[in-house]
């Protein structure tokens, strides 16, 4: 029984048949006598059976879509840049980090000369006097 089952839905899958006899089968189909010997065939029709997808797949997806009032999903496009346009990218973030890295290192440094500057002691002394409380600078 369930090879001839079996048989059935092989044929009905890989023919076209009558509007008819489609129903017929579809009515087979979903009637409770023999259930899990259709779903167990079924089953094994849909694990051993290959996808591929063709022009005509394509256009009955569409027109299933179509049917359902629901819109075909736009296909997202891939960019693909040139490696010339990587390599330029590349170098504008390398001129980028070098350009920071030289700017904050320069700047740093001159904060820093400044202030060594300000807290040496001349030769001669400090040009203004310390004592007790009160600093006073020289006119």
């Amino acid at each position: 029984m369930e090879n001839y089952i079996r048989k059935i839905l092989q044929g009905f899958i890989r023919f076209q048949y009558s509007d008819s006899l489609t129903k017929q089968i579809h009515h087979w189909l979903i009637g409770k006598e023999n259930a899990d010997l259709k779903e167990q065939a079924l089953k094994e029709i849909w694990d051993t059976t290959e996808a591929k997808a063709d022009l005509q797949t394509e256009l009955s997806f569409s027109h299933v879509l179509q049917r359902l009032n629901i819109t075909q999903p736009k296909k997202s496009r891939i960019i693909y840049l040139s490696p010339l346009k990587y390599a330029a990218a590349v170098a504008i973030l390398c001129v980028s980090v070098a350009m920071t890295f030289w700017l904050t290192k320069n700047a740093v440094e001159s904060k820093t000369v400044l202030m060594v500057e300000q807290y040496i002691a001349y030769s001669g002394g400090y040009p203004f006097s310390i004592s007790g409380d009160i600093r006073s600078v020289p006119s």
